[in-house]
């Protein structure tokens, strides 16, 4: 199924979708677990989700230029690096409540964020 602004629904789009949400629920139980909870600071997490959004609508429009060889898809790019940014945030707010993530899978997430 195609999606006209955000591409395709695709398994790498809905991936982020779902880390999206499960960065903002991590980000709330962490708020709730060291008793910061502010409802500006959850306003400003939907915000950034929307961004990314714009961002990978942007980026799927620029996709159907075909400005490349179709070796390069801006999309695609787009939905990794947020994969990546996602997961490590999810893993960092875990970690702040409590669960133990592996410093190996925090370090390779890391790594692909600064590739």
């Amino acid at each position: 199924m195609k999606l006209a602004l955000f591409g395709e629904w695709d398994n790498s789009f809905q991936i982020l979708l779902l880390l999206m949400v499960f960065d903002y629920v991590s980000g709330v139980l962490t708020a709730f677990y060291k008793k910061e909870f502010r409802s500006n600071i959850g306003y400003k997490g939907i915000i950034k989700k929307v961004g990314m959004l714009l961002c990978i609508a942007v980026s799927s429009q620029i996709d159907t230029l075909h400005l490349y060889d179709g070796d390069i898809c801006t999309r695609s790019i787009i939905l990794l690096f947020f994969s990546i940014n996602e997961s490590l945030s999810i893993f960092e707010n875990l970690n702040k409540i409590g669960v133990t993530i592996p410093d190996s899978i925090l370090e390779n997430v890391k790594k692909k964020i600064q590739k």
